[in-house]
């Protein structure tokens, strides 16, 4: 397996990706993420290839400058990490999460970090297995206001 970062000739492959992932996003929005991604010198992919062309796994990583349960400044963040479900279980996120990790670490980051949904079970075991620790919990809370509208 080759572990590549991303190069915008990859573009179609990332777009598939994405939707298999974030399955919720619009095609819109998908495409002015990517070019963000793209024109970031804080933001970038990982893909895993297991032959020319044949991608099965993604990693997308960038800096945060306030992460929570860190004091750094600059922190590797892992924004996503999806691997089609045939090759999961088989390391593929270990190398993905890896090569994010060196390259945060060229980008003078001294610390990584990554979320995920409280009750998202596989995930918090990945990332545990990967030597990333539990720091906090969160529920969030939302209420809608009841607009009143202006008399005609």
């Amino acid at each position: 397996m080759k572990i590549q970062q991303v190069k915008p000739e990859n573009f179609d492959v990332w777009m598939k990706l994405r939707k298999q992932f974030w399955v919720n996003c619009d095609e819109e929005k998908h495409r002015r993420e990517m070019k963000d991604y793209l024109s970031s010198p804080e933001k970038t992919v990982f893909f895993a290839e297991i032959e020319p062309q044949n991608y099965i796994g993604l990693v997308e990583v960038s800096i945060r400058h306030l992460v929570e349960g860190t004091s750094h400044n600059r922190v590797g963040y892992l924004e996503g990490l999806y691997i089609l479900p045939k090759y999961r279980k088989k390391n593929v996120a270990k190398q993905l999460i890896s090569e994010a990790e060196k390259w945060a670490k060229e980008q003078g980051c001294l610390a990584m970090a990554s979320d995920t949904g409280a009750n998202n079970d596989i995930s918090i075991e990945v990332h545990k297995k990967l030597g990333y620790k539990d720091i906090c919990r969160l529920v969030h809370f939302v209420k809608d206001f009841e607009i009143s509208k202006p008399n005609d």
